[in-house]
């Protein structure tokens, strides 16, 4: 999909023509008279009119005094959505708002309605072209806009392959590629510089599988003498649930490596940001598989940190590759870290598929994540971390267990496992298993925009 940007008048180069209008905002545009008469501008209104071959799109954005960027979000994505059922190879956008705030959401949005994992499909179903048309002073957020929502579709792409094409291997192929691109520093451990490590959490999880595993980290150090904000990323390639077999269908769990890919996403979005911020992703990436090599429930491991962890479920593996990659990223003194996981199944039970979930040992930077969430549309709640919830991770004859705790907050409780291995004053976990795919819409490409928004933010 190609999309450019220009200051164009209109004219015959689109198949469609999709007018944004706002009710309070005088209409300069030259457009037919029928539209003009009967178009009011309100919220979710959609017109659209054939005339002369050329077809006019229309959507309202309703008062809009301030940027409502949910309008405008709807606007676009009512638009084209309807181009895209008429098989249009190419739109232009025009909007009679004149913000860059809106402008760049205009551009974020059509790049994201635009997407489609239609590569192994011989029916394509995105446009070939995009034209926003605007002012040509507004290029460089226009362009951002394009980075930020680029790679927020590369996640999605990641989420959204089968795992017999993306494994740990690949994916760290795929790392060192990208990174070559970026410029950014990769550091690959393989099982010999995990066992070297004492990286034993993440070699455990993986046994069961003839895959091998991997820690990736990718560097974007700009600043000197300046501490890092680290994002961690759970990347399980594909889990069964390991010896504790998962129930029914479970083919969507090719996409348990999604905190890893956002984790991905947001530091690759950084350095072509070019953001004045030392930002550092860590990805432990395994597969979780039974077999007779498969960790048992009730085996104990030590984890690199040094504590003992006693398996309960061998299907409550995220938290356990996680374990080693906090202890380690708390090793580079960071000024903040984030993980990303989808970590459990009970994240859903407390926002359905509305929210993210945030816990950790920072209240202000779990009130800047929700803040940055709001900002571009992607919630979050936050939960608490209270030490009564920490205290029922110990367990009889290990420092800790992975499960089987006496409480029935299941995602509270994963992040209270996780909270034994961080020492950071600055910490937040988020569970975004409720919000990065559904199996009508694929990936959602969920913490990408909202990352790129948080770091700009912390110090």
């Amino acid at each position: 999909m190609d999309i450019s940007f220009n200051n164009i008048q209109l004219g015959n180069k689109s198949d469609a023509f999709i007018y944004l209008l706002c009710k309070n905002i005088k209409n300069s545009f030259k457009l037919p008279e029928i539209i003009n008469n009967r178009f009011k501008g309100e919220k979710n209104e959609v017109m659209t009119v054939m005339i002369d071959n050329k077809l006019y799109i229309i959507s309202g954005l309703g008062n809009n005094n301030i940027c409502d960027n949910e309008a405008i979000k709807k606007a676009v994505t009512d638009g084209l959505s309807y181009a895209k059922s008429l098989n249009c190879h190419s739109v232009s956008i025009h909007s009679n708002t004149n913000s860059v705030e809106s402008l760049k959401i205009i551009v974020e949005t059509a790049v994201l309605v635009n997407y489609s994992f239609d590569k192994y499909m011989d029916k394509k179903n995105t446009l070939e072209k995009i034209n926003i048309i605007a002012d040509k002073k507004y290029k460089k957020e226009i362009s951002e806009s394009l980075i930020i929502a680029n790679n927020v579709n590369e996640v999605r792409d990641l989420i959204n392959e089968p795992a017999n094409i993306l494994n740990p291997k690949s994916f760290v192929n795929i790392i060192k590629s990208r990174s070559r691109k970026t410029k950014n520093k990769v550091e690959i451990f393989d099982e010999r510089k995990l066992k070297s490590k004492k990286m034993n959490t993440i070699l455990a999880v993986g046994q069961g599988s003839k895959k091998k595993s991997y820690l990736a980290i990718i560097k974007y150090l700009p600043l000197k003498n300046k501490k890092p904000i680290i994002l961690v990323g759970k990347g399980v390639t594909f889990d069964s649930g390991g010896i504790s077999i998962k129930h029914g269908d479970f083919g969507d769990m090719k996409t348990d490596m999604s905190g890893a890919a956002v984790a991905y996403g947001i530091v690759n979005a950084v350095s072509e940001l070019k953001l004045k911020k030392n930002v550092i992703a860590i990805m432990p990436l395994v597969e979780n598989m039974p077999s007779s090599n498969a960790i048992r429930p009730g085996d104990i491991v030590k984890s690199y940190s040094g504590k003992t962890i006693e398996i309960i479920n061998t299907d409550a593996e995220g938290r356990l590759i996680l374990a080693d990659a906090l202890a380690y990223a708390s090793e580079l003194k960071p000024a903040h870290i984030v993980d990303f996981a989808t970590l459990t199944g009970a994240a859903s039970y407390v926002t359905d598929v509305d929210a993210a979930l945030v816990m950790g040992n920072d209240t202000k930077l779990n009130k800047m994540i929700v803040s940055a969430g709001n900002k571009i549309g992607e919630k979050v709640w936050e939960l608490p971390m209270w030490e009564s919830y920490v205290k029922k991770t110990k367990s009889n004859i290990a420092d800790v267990k992975n499960s089987g705790y006496k409480s029935k907050a299941g995602t509270i409780m994963a992040g209270a496992f996780l909270s034994n291995f961080v020492k950071c004053k600055s910490w937040a976990h988020m569970d975004i298993a409720g919000v990065s795919f559904s199996d009508e819409e694929g990936s959602s490409g969920y913490g990408v925009r909202l990352g790129i928004e948080l770091i700009k933010k912390l110090k």
